[in-house]
C-alpha cells in the first residue's frame, strides 16, 4: 500500500520482518505493543500449536515438526531473536502514522516519535477481544482468555464461543482435577467451526456427563449468581439432542469465558489512511 508516495507493507509477523531488515543492512526500529509472541503467551498453558515452516534471514530455516506446545514455540522464537541479534522495543504501542515530506512520522502512546521511509504493519489478526454486549458483563465475572486453567477450581463456569478457542477452553476447564462444573454454549446447532479432533473431544465430554453442551443458544443476561441462555431462532437444540422445544434456561454460575475472537484493528488502519474493502465470495 502506498501513501503520499511512500510504502506501507502488511506483514504476518514483526520479528521475521525485523530479521529481513537487519539482514539487508537497513536501519530499522521495531515497536511491539506488548512483547514478542504476546499472542502466543495468551494461549492456555501447554496448548498445542502448529508452526508454519519459514526461512528467516540472519537465522536460517525455522521448522518444528508436528504439533508443539505454546511454551516450546515461545522458547524457539526467543532463541531466534537472541541469536539473530534483533532489537525490539517492547510496550511501545503505535497510535499514529503520518506522511510528511518523503517520510513517515510514527507516533506511540508513550509520546515517542520515529521517522521512516517505509512502515511495515505486523499487527496480526488479534485485536481487542469481542465483547458479549449483554447486561451484567463486567470485569472479573467475564474473562476473554484463559492462560492458566489451574487458577479456576470448583467453579460453575459457562464457556461461550463455537470456535476452536471455545472448545479448547471448555476442555481445559473440565479437567477432572479442577472440580469445575462446565457448561458450553454455541450459537450453531452443531459443532461446525472446530477441528475434527476438538469436535470429538467435546462430544465425548458431553456424552460422559463431564460438560453440558447448549447448542443453538446465546447468552442473554449475566446475573449475580446465574446466567440466562436463550435459544437462537431456528437453531436451538436442547442438551439431550432434541431440536424442538428448547426454552430459556437459567444456570447457576460463577464465571463466564467469552471466546468470541477479536475485533480487527480497522479503526486504527483507517485512521492512518488505509482504505478497507470488503470482498464478497
Amino acid at each position: 500500500m502506498t501513501k503520499a508516495g511512500l510504502t506501507i507493507t502488511l506483514c504476518p509477523g514483526s520479528w521475521p520482518a525485523t530479521a529481513t531488515a537487519k539482514a539487508r543492512g537497513l536501519s530499522y526500529v521495531t515497536l511491539e505493543r506488548m512483547t514478542p509472541a504476546s499472542t502466543l503467551r495468551t494461549y492456555p498453558r501447554a496448548k498445542f500449536v502448529q508452526a508454519t515452516p519459514i526461512d528467516v534471514l540472519e537465522y536460517g530455516s525455522f521448522f518444528l515438526e508436528g504439533d508443539t506446545t505454546r511454551e516450546d514455540l515461545i522458547r524457539e522464537w526467543e532463541k531466534i531473536i537472541s541469536q539473530a541479534g534483533l532489537v525490539i522495543q517492547d510496550r511501545e504501542e503505535v497510535v499514529g502514522v503520518e506522511a510528511n515530506d518523503g517520510y513517515f512520522t510514527v507516533r506511540t502512546a508513550q509520546g515517542h516519535e520515529f521517522k521512516a521511509r517505509c512502515v511495515v504493519l505486523a499487527t496480526g489478526l488479534r485485536g481487542q477481544p469481542r465483547r458479549l454486549n449483554v447486561p451484567g458483563e463486567a470485569a472479573g465475572r467475564v474473562h476473554y482468555q484463559l492462560i492458566e486453567p489451574d487458577d479456576f477450581r470448583n467453579q460453575r463456569i459457562l464457556v461461550v464461543g463455537g470456535g476452536n478457542a471455545g472448545a479448547e477452553v471448555t476442555q481445559a476447564l473440565a479437567a477432572a482435577h479442577l472440580g469445575n462444573k462446565v457448561s458450553y454454549s454455541i450459537r450453531d446447532p452443531v459443532l461446525s467451526k472446530v477441528t475434527h479432533e476438538n469436535g470429538e473431544k467435546i462430544i465425548a465430554l458431553q456424552r460422559s456427563g463431564v460438560i453440558t453442551l447448549y447448542a443453538g443458544t446465546e447468552l442473554k443476561e449475566i446475573k449475580e449468581k446465574t446466567v440466562v441462555l436463550q435459544p437462537v431462532k431456528g437453531q436451538s437444540k436442547s442438551p439431550d439432542g432434541r431440536t424442538d422445544g428448547a426454552e430459556v434456561v437459567e444456570l447457576e454460575n460463577d464465571i463466564v469465558f467469552a471466546m468470541l475472537g477479536a475485533e480487527l484493528p480497522t479503526r486504527f488502519l483507517e485512521s492512518i489512511g488505509i482504505r478497507m474493502e470488503v470482498k464478497h465470495r
